[in-house]
């Protein structure tokens, strides 16, 4: 007997303001209400959609659920801006990151510092 698939419920929209553009996020498959994004400035923010709050949303007239004003951790890893960012299949609480600094670094969730990273080769 084959039982019916049911939908995923769904989460309200979540948004937060940033200075740089945010070229790449990532959700964590061991907690599915955690992303990780990468930013212009360089920057890696692990975030929690179950930490977002309810504000007025000035354009249409209503609330929105913003996340928090500050991320649960945040890594200043990068010169130049991320443009890639990717759970580690195997290891599930680290992911890595690529950036225009021609660096990747690999980051576990319960460390303040990225471990050691590898320049890529230049011509």
């Amino acid at each position: 007997m084959r039982r019916a698939c049911r939908p995923l419920p769904r989460l309200p929209p979540s948004s937060f303001d940033t200075q740089d553009g945010l070229y790449d996020v990532a959700w964590s498959e061991v907690h599915e209400n955690q992303l990780v994004t990468g930013s212009g400035d360089g920057s890696l923010k692990l975030w929690d959609i179950t930490l977002a709050v309810s504000r007025p949303c000035r354009a249409h007239h209503s609330q929105a659920d913003t996340l928090q004003d500050h991320p649960i951790r945040m890594w200043a890893e990068h010169q130049r801006e991320v443009f890639s960012v990717d759970w580690n299949n195997l290891k599930k609480e680290m992911f890595a990151s690529s950036s225009w600094d021609a660096s990747v670094r690999v980051v576990s969730r319960r460390r303040s510092d990225a471990q050691p990273s590898h320049l890529s080769c230049r011509g």
